[in-house]
């Protein structure tokens, strides 16, 4: 297992990145899903909103280990309190499984 304590101030940087992109695309997967109409279309939506959301929650965890605390505001820009290293590990976030913005 990686040690989370050493990354860099830049490999924080990228993982709001990634996480960010995660939302979007959890966001449209869920989009995709809400709009397909055919039996197929219906599954392959289901597939991709499940993996987006696998995605972005897996990134949350790493946040959480980080002890990043992420916050999203409508825009989708995400923020970063560095929390002490000695307090508890905890993630802030408006996100909630299965909503959209």
């Amino acid at each position: 297992m990686e040690d989370y304590d050493e990354f860099s101030d830049e490999q924080r940087a990228e993982l709001l990145e990634q996480i960010s992109k995660a939302h979007a695309d959890w966001m449209l997967a869920l989009q995709q899903f809400n709009n397909a109409m055919d039996v197929g279309v219906i599954d392959d939506a289901i597939y991709l909103l499940n993996a987006a959301e696998m995605r972005f929650e897996g990134l949350m965890r790493i946040a959480r280990r980080l002890r990043i605390v992420v916050g999203v505001n409508h825009g989708l820009n995400l923020h970063s309190h560095m929390s002490d290293r000695h307090n508890s590990p905890r993630v802030n976030s408006s996100f909630t499984r299965g909503s959209s913005l």
